[in-house]
Formats: structure tokens, C-alpha cells, sequence
């Protein structure tokens, strides 16, 4: 399993990080739902900002920017999500 440092940063030795590594790993199922889910939601933003009739609105830029705040934070989350083999 691919681990982000981020989730074992806190630990304070190797074998607590082993340890933690493990119990994430086990839960490899949750994580690929997860993914799955917040993949849906980013597909679905992504699709939603292209539609033309967004052009015409009054706050079309102050919408587009928390489109794509909301796509920067899906991604971000998914990047961090552990990613099995």
C-alpha cells in the first residue's frame, strides 16, 4: 500500500508508524469507496462548471472560483488517501 508521510508524521517511532501503517492497510476497502465517492463529486463539479447557462449568472466569477476551490480540495484529499496495491 502507497502511503502518504502525512498519516504517519505524528507517530513518534518507526514502530508505532509500522504499527499504524498496518491498521490503515487493513482498512484498503473504506479508502477505495472513499476515493470512488469524492471522484464521483469531483467528476460531477467538473461537469456542472461547463454548463453555459453558469455564463450568464450575475457572481459567475464568485461561483467559478468555489467550483474550483471545491475541486482543489477534492483532489487534495484523494492525493492524501492511501492507495492500494
Amino acid at each position: 500500500m502507497s502511503l502518504s508521510s502525512r498519516w504517519l508524521k505524528h507517530l513518534p517511532d518507526a514502530s508505532a508508524k509500522a504499527d499504524y501503517g498496518k491498521r490503515l492497510e487493513l482498512m484498503q476497502d473504506v479508502w477505495r469507496v472513499l476515493r470512488d465517492i469524492l471522484q464521483e463529486d469531483l467528476d460531477a463539479i467538473e461537469k456542472d462548471s461547463v454548463k453555459k447557462d453558469h455564463y450568464f449568472m450575475p457572481a459567475w466569477s464568485e461561483y467559478q472560483a468555489d467550483r474550483n476551490g471545491s475541486k482543489r480540495a477534492i483532489k487534495k484529499i484523494i492525493d492524501i488517501l492511501p492507495k492500494g496495491e
